[in-house]
């Protein structure tokens, strides 16, 4: 839960390596939208030999600022052995999209950031995968805000285990929902 090194002096089989990248910062002003979650890996089964394995811990994004109306940043990676054989990452998630134009649609990351109540305002894709080493990736995009008039609930964030909400029809107030996590 904090970086460092992971030591160990002797094999360990089977072991089970787990990265969860940080949180993306939300989007700024009124009609901001949520940020995404971090990516997530899971590996299974690894085999990890006597050494010391430096670990990253991924830091959350900040929200955007106003004014302008921007979007929020992404969150860091968490990465376990950065560079060595048994490199595990899991991808900072992305920043929520800010009102003002061109800042309205959200950022890439693990999980993309939603985006705002400005028409057409996609959400930000999930990169997650991104990185060497093999295990099972979880990440989805955010939310996509339609064709709706300005103002509505903007998009919720994408998460682990399903994308963000999309704007709905007939619109509503609010903000949007975030994904479901696994």
């Amino acid at each position: 839960t904090s970086p460092g090194n992971f030591i160990s002096g002797g094999e360990i089989t089977s072991a089970e390596i787990f990265v969860i990248g940080g949180g993306g910062g939300g989007g700024a002003r009124a009609y901001g939208a949520g940020g995404g979650a971090g990516g997530a890996m899971l590996a299974t089964g690894v085999t990890l030999a006597p050494g010391t394995y430096g670990v990253s811990v991924g830091s959350g994004g900040a929200g955007g600022t106003y004014p302008p109306g921007q979007r929020g940043s992404d969150g860091g990676n968490s990465i376990f052995n950065p560079g060595g054989p048994q490199q595990r990452q899991g991808t900072g998630g992305g920043g929520g999209g800010g009102y003002d134009a061109p800042s309205s649609v959200g950022r890439d990351g693990g999980s993309g950031g939603g985006g705002s109540s400005r028409p057409n305002s996609p959400g930000g894709s999930a990169t997650q995968p991104s990185a060497p080493g093999p295990g099972t990736d979880y990440g989805n995009r955010g939310g996509n805000y339609g064709n709706h008039p300005n103002g509505w609930a903007p998009a919720g964030g994408g998460c682990s285990g399903a994308q963000g909400t999309d704007t709905a029809s007939p619109e509503l107030n609010g903000g949007g929902n975030g994904g479901a996590g696994v």
